[in-house]
């Protein structure tokens, strides 16, 4: 049988109802994050920001399980957010790092700007949501819930538009660049 919870969401009133859910849940959310993220000031920072996005959520759960699903969900995808930028920063700092000794500095550029210019006419050719999207994730580092607020949408359609325009970057380009 779940416990339920009579009004979770965190006020004055009830902040006994959130430290209770922090002592019960925090550890577990912490070691997920940890697993994905395999850092544990990152992890321990991002369980943080899952509590305090709990303590700010204006919706109310009936039951534990349903807080617990909540912020699992919550930490997988701040989890996969972080993971995503590390990635790209990766991705850049091998870009910027890679001295081939065969191509000039010059040419480098000049290739580096043409797959610029080749991405940049490919998004162009976007739906304009979905350029909207790629644009604010991927060029200005945006997580899903700010572009939903910037677009005044939900961060589930946030998400459809980024996997649309990734699918359709890719056949736009084809094999000039791999996405």
């Amino acid at each position: 049988m779940q416990n339920t919870i009579s009004d979770c969401s965190f006020n004055q009133h009830n902040w006994q109802s959130f430290s209770d859910l922090y002592k019960k849940f925090f550890p577990s959310i912490y070691f997920f994050s940890w697993r994905l993220l395999r850092e544990r000031d990152g992890a321990w920072d991002l369980s943080q920001e899952v509590f305090y996005k709990l303590c700010k959520c204006e919706d109310r759960f009936e039951t534990e399980q349903n807080v617990r699903s909540f912020l699992y969900v919550l930490a997988r995808n701040a989890c996969y957010d972080v993971l995503r930028k590390k990635r790209l920063q990766q991705l850049y700092l091998q870009l910027v790092s890679t001295q081939d000794t065969e191509t000039p500095h010059a040419a480098r550029t000049w290739e580096e700007a043409e797959i610029f210019n080749e991405l940049t006419n490919a998004c162009n050719r976007l739906d304009p949501r979905q350029r909207r999207v790629a644009r604010l994730s991927y060029w200005q580092g945006k997580t899903n819930e700010e572009i939903a607020g910037i677009m005044n949408i939900s961060v589930r359609t946030v998400g459809r538009l980024k996997v649309l325009a990734l699918r359709n970057l890719k056949q736009l380009l084809g094999n000039c660049i791999s996405l």
